[in-house]
């Protein structure tokens, strides 16, 4: 019985296919996509000349560095919503002879604008030590580098210089943000907006004032050795900034609050603040004032080693203050004058 079991188990083995070395398989063929290409998503429109003019909504790009020669018109003007440009990277430039603006779009388009640089002609030179310092300001190029005037725009990651009067103007209205964007050397402005959010900028060695917004919050913005105001707000917010080296007032805040903020070495007052509030912030060794506030309040904050008073205040309150002189005719609480 067993020597039958043994026989037919080795039949059977003997007749089961091999389980290994089958031979060479045929490949599958190649995978198919299983993303989609950026253009399927966004399709995108590529300017490689200029001028250039946007008539439909989209997504459109440099391909390379432009520079735009023409003495009259604009370099790319925008006529629809919900654009997007993307400079990739790349400069968009003018010519001296240059009158124009480098990106023009009119009233009611919101479009964002990212990635690149726009280079002007002008001249800012600034001589002298802070705070005695001259501006002199030679224009050519671009009149403006980004003028929108527009709501709910967006404008990210950008360096703008050398325009004859504005860097970036926006005065559409609300909703429009400015993110790290670097303004240098225009003639006027460097960033002028009206109920924006600004947010990490720059601002160096503009004709007149660094950073204006007439309404919304600057906050996280360095503005220094502009020619006239480093960072002015007729109302709304200035947080975490610094202001050094201007050729007037460093900050000026009316009928809002300046918090956590420094001044220093700008020729006229540090902090300047019409109404609103001063809270956590230090001015020192500015030409006149380090802080003055004409009514509101200030509060935790240090003003030292400036040429004029230290901490001047007509009828805010002041309250735990530290300051090498005052002149208060509003309330004085708990101030520290060493």
């Amino acid at each position: 019985m067993m020597k039958f079991l043994t026989t037919n188990l080795a039949a059977a083995v003997l007749t089961i296919p091999s389980l290994f070395a089958q031979g060479p398989l045929a490949p599958p063929a190649a995978p198919g996509p299983l993303m989609k290409s950026l253009d399927q998503i966004e399709p995108r429109i590529p300017i490689s000349s200029l001028p250039f003019a946007i008539h439909s909504p989209g997504s459109y790009y440099f391909t390379q560095n432009l520079q735009f020669t023409a003495t009259s018109g604009s370099a790319i003007t925008i006529n629809a919503s919900n654009v997007t440009l993307d400079l990739g990277g790349f400069t968009l430039s003018s010519i001296p002879a240059v009158t124009g603006r480098a990106i023009d779009s009119g009233a009611g388009h919101s479009l964002t604008v990212k990635n690149g640089y726009i280079v002007g002609n002008t001249t800012v030179v600034v001589s002298g030590t802070a705070p005695n310092q001259m501006w002199t300001v030679t224009p050519a190029g671009f009149e403006i580098g980004i003028a929108d005037f527009s709501s709910a725009s967006h404008y990210h990651n950008l360096g703008i210089r050398g325009c004859r009067t504005f860097g970036l103007l926006a005065t559409g209205g609300g909703n429009t943000v400015i993110d790290k964007v670097s303004v240098s050397t225009n003639g006027q402005y460097g960033i002028s907006s009206e109920f924006s959010s600004i947010s990490n900028c720059v601002a160096t060695a503009n004709g007149t004032i660094g950073i204006y917004a007439f309404s919304g919050g600057v906050t996280t913005t360095t503005a220094s050795s502009n020619g006239n105001a480093g960072i002015y707000a007729f109302s709304g917010s200035i947080t975490n900034s610094t202001a050094t080296s201007n050729g007037h007032y460093g900050i000026f805040a009316n009928s809002g609050s300046v918090t956590n903020s420094t001044a220093k070495t700008n020729a006229n007052t540090g902090i300047f603040a019409e109404g609103g509030s001063v809270t956590h912030s230090t001015a020192t060794q500015n030409g006149v004032n380090g802080i003055f506030a004409s009514s509101g309040s200030v509060t935790n904050s240090t003003a030292r080693s400036n040429l004029g008073t230290d901490l001047v205040a007509t009828t805010a309150v002041v309250a735990f203050c530290k300051a090498g002189s005052m002149t208060v005719s509003g309330a004085l609480t708990g101030n520290l004058t060493p």
